[in-house]
């Protein structure tokens, strides 16, 4: 196998995670979420955020995200995310088709959205012949692996509130976001007050499960059914709660993004005097410019993912089991290709 610098959706399984499936197989126990391990995961989220929430686990992160902006709109209304936004880019038209709303894509110099970029597509609110927003949607950290500050998070929030906006956000690597931070996700919920967040996993070690946590309780009531009616509700749901029991015992979750982070600054270090960074490291992604011509040479030994074909811009993610020896690899050879 090729050196994996394509997706942290390529890596291995945490072994902790595998075992506690195994240690949750024996006998029979409730189904649909009925059982006593699904129980207790629902408790630590309330725990984690320090508030009274809900989690529906799902199978993946498409998933998390549609069945979650379907319980928050309906047909005529829309959903403001970026253009890069995996939303937009990578769900195949899932939203529309599960939820009968449109996609608002809007144009970001770094797949951050501003309340400056936000304003002009209120203008169409009360208009009869438009759809009209209801979903501020954002991902973080972002498509470009950059974070929002508290701050901006803040004013965005603040944002959607006055404009009578609900507020989603895609975590697929949120992990990534607190280990790197260090915010308490407590004082992160305080200061934001999202209505739903999609809180990744399969990306950061585990087998294959995501949860929707709802903070609001008026969607506690849909979501059940929009889960079930949408293919997501597990029978043997344990098996996707032990994945998460493993998570969050010792801080596991943490400890894996704190690695893959690292491996992606330590990357970001060594091909610098090399090649062009395009985008500050924040999380597990590093976003590279090589010349066009070394593409071929260069996936004979690793797995690596053309961000954009016009500039050649690279995408190189690292994983909790990327190692220092794969890091240095790459970063020799591009030596010895480059001179």
């Amino acid at each position: 196998m090729k050196i994996n610098f394509a997706s942290d959706n390529l890596a291995s399984v945490h072994p902790n995670v595998l075992n506690k499936i195994i240690e949750v197989n024996s006998g029979p126990a409730l189904a649909y979420g009925a059982d006593e391990w699904t129980k207790i995961i629902n408790l630590k989220f309330k725990k984690l955020f320090g508030v009274e929430c809900e989690s529906f686990l799902v199978w993946n992160g498409t998933s998390a995200n549609v069945l979650s902006l379907s319980s928050l709109i309906s047909s005529y209304q829309s959903i403001l995310c970026a253009d890069v936004s995996h939303l937009w880019t990578s769900e195949c038209g899932a939203v529309e088709k599960m939820s009968s709303g449109r996609l608002v894509p809007i144009k970001t110099k770094d797949g951050k959205l501003t309340v400056e970029l936000l304003k002009d597509c209120l203008i169409v609110k009360g208009d009869v012949h438009s759809s009209q927003p209801k979903v501020l949607s954002l991902t973080l950290p972002n498509e470009y692996g950059v974070f929002y500050s508290l701050g901006e998070l803040k004013a965005l929030s603040d944002f959607s509130k006055k404009n009578d906006l609900y507020l989603q956000i895609d975590g697929a690597r949120i992990a990534n976001y607190f280990a790197k931070t260090k915010i308490d996700p407590k004082e992160w919920f305080e200061a934001i007050k999202p209505d739903l967040l999609s809180f990744g996993g399969t990306k950061n070690g585990l087998m294959g499960v995501e949860a929707i946590i709802s903070f609001n309780s008026k969607m506690n009531d849909k979501l059940p059914f929009i889960r079930k009616q949408g293919l997501h509700l597990a029978s043997k749901m344990r098996y996707l709660s032990a994945q998460f029991l493993a998570y969050f015992e010792n801080d596991l979750w943490l400890s894996l993004a704190t690695h893959a982070n690292e491996m992606a600054l330590q990357l970001s270090k060594k091909l610098s005097p090399i090649v062009k960074i395009s985008h500050p490291v924040d999380a597990n992604m590093v976003f590279v410019q090589w010349p066009k011509e070394l593409n071929q040479k260069l996936s004979e030994e690793f797995l690596f993912y053309v961000w954009d074909e016009s500039s050649n811009e690279v995408r190189l993610v690292c994983s909790f089991d990327t190692t220092v020896s794969e890091v240095d690899a790459l970063s020799n050879k591009l030596i010895q290709l480059i001179g």
